[in-house]
């Protein structure tokens, strides 16, 4: 799943597609989709509301500005592709249907809203149900994603979501060591759907790096170093380093039973 993102200020400059000035470069976009499905992409995930730690959210009417222009290229040019839409809003998910043939609609919050729920049932596409429940730092990661999981799988099934996968929500609401632990941990998750995992570039590898190591109290391992300003973000992010991290990370979750692979580098994913 490459990552392709109508933001400015997504933590991976690289992912960007707008810039400050919010302009869409239909060339650009089509050229970026043909690179990744040439490079081994099975399916091109399109946000355009950033959710990095921090960030706030632009209106709904903005995260639409944004895609409208991608999705109209995307029906022109892709259509059979498969499309997944990082949104947690349900008006925007419904407005994306007539653009794509597969649809699938990745959403942060897990259906925290009711209505996310319902759309996607009525449309009847995939859907990606992410952990994102804040856990204390003692909290047992696994057996919260466990139970989590357990508790959505029953409230789709309530709601008539036939078909969703499920991401584990690195770097949402969990500790560093947390983070780890779970990526360690990933095959005592269920595995009766998919597990997606979206580790690429993230500050879960890039605190393992200088500066944020130089934080850490002598013998620490585990504690969270404090977080980045998005600058710093970005520059981390952008390292050498931290897509080396990336490609190990990717392995060891290969390893645990991970089959969807949200990356930013398609054709460095392992």
């Amino acid at each position: 799943m490459a990552i392709l993102n109508l933001t400015p200020d997504s933590f991976y400059p690289g992912s960007r597609l707008i810039g400050a000035d919010g302009a869409f470069d239909a060339a650009a976009f089509v050229a970026r989709v043909e690179t990744a499905l040439e490079q081994g992409a099975d399916i091109i995930d399109l946000g355009a509301c950033s959710t990095r730690p921090g960030s706030e959210p632009v209106s709904a009417e903005e995260e639409w500005r944004r895609l409208k222009p991608a999705l109209e290229r995307w029906k022109e040019h892709f259509r059979t592709v498969p499309l997944s839409v990082d949104t947690f809003r349900s008006e925007v998910a419904l407005r994306c249907a007539e653009y794509s043939d597969r649809l699938i609609i990745n959403d942060v919050s897990a259906g925290d809203h009711l209505q996310m729920l319902d759309a996607v049932a009525r449309m009847g596409c995939l859907y990606v149900a992410m952990h994102h429940q804040q856990l204390a730092p003692g909290d047992d990661v696994v057996a919260s994603v466990c139970r989590w999981s357990e508790d959505f799988s029953r409230k789709a099934q309530e709601t008539g979501i036939r078909e969703w996968w499920l991401d584990p929500g690195f770097g949402f609401g969990k500790t560093l060591a947390q983070n780890w632990t779970l990526l360690r941990h990933l095959d005592l998750l269920p595995h009766d759907r998919p597990i997606l995992v979206g580790l690429s570039r993230k500050s879960m590898l890039y605190k393992l790096l200088p500066p944020f190591t130089d934080a850490l109290p002598p013998g620490d391992a585990t504690s969270r170093p404090a977080a980045a300003d998005p600058a710093t973000a970005s520059a981390m992010a952008s390292r050498p380093e931290t897509l080396l991290l990336t490609r190990l990370a990717n392995r060891l979750a290969l390893s645990g039973g991970a089959s969807v692979f949200r990356v930013h580098d398609v054709s460095q994913v392992f």
